[in-house]
């Protein structure tokens, strides 16, 4: 077994010492180490992530960038992702490679996306006795750190 995966937190690797070991789904050998977190490591990906939001949310180009470049780096080393995938999953390698293409797409999907977050125009004369020359406005922005678990049936989509 070669693979050992560090959790990343603040981009760095960190290692608890403890791991799940992940077997092969078809031989039941092991194929790879996942360091597993703890309290701790959680509060501290929770914090890295509030320290990240605080600093302001990134331009909508710069999000885009973000996301083209991890759909660039995902397709270099498609043949290993499907590979880890089909070894983790149980997954045929057709269903490996939809589910691939999938992510792909809504990589490239939210880049485009992100440049077009603009929120949404009120019509301030749609109501009775306003001045028809009137606007308001909305914008999204972010709200704070989101914790998700993502589901086995689409884990590299999700």
């Amino acid at each position: 077994m070669e693979k050992r995966h560090p959790l990343l937190i603040d981009g760095r690797p960190v290692d608890t010492g403890r791991v799940l070991v992940v077997e092969d789904k078809y031989s039941l050998q092991p194929y790879a180490e996942v360091v597993l977190a703890d309290a701790g490591t959680a509060a501290d990906a929770v914090a890295a992530a509030e320290a990240a939001f605080r600093r302001g949310p990134l331009p909508p180009h710069r999000r885009s960038d973000i996301l083209l470049a991890a759909a660039d780096r995902l397709q270099a080393r498609k043949a290993a992702v499907v590979a880890d995938m089909v070894a983790e999953t149980g997954f045929t390698i057709g269903d490996c490679e939809n589910e691939f293409a999938r992510c792909q797409l809504t990589l490239r999907l939210s880049a485009e996306e992100a440049r077009r977050i603009v929120g949404e125009m009120v019509p301030i004369a749609s109501a009775p006795g306003q001045d028809p020359l009137r606007l308001a406005f909305t914008i999204r922005m972010p709200v704070g750190v989101v914790a998700a678990i993502t589901p086995f049936n689409a884990p590299l989509n999700t």
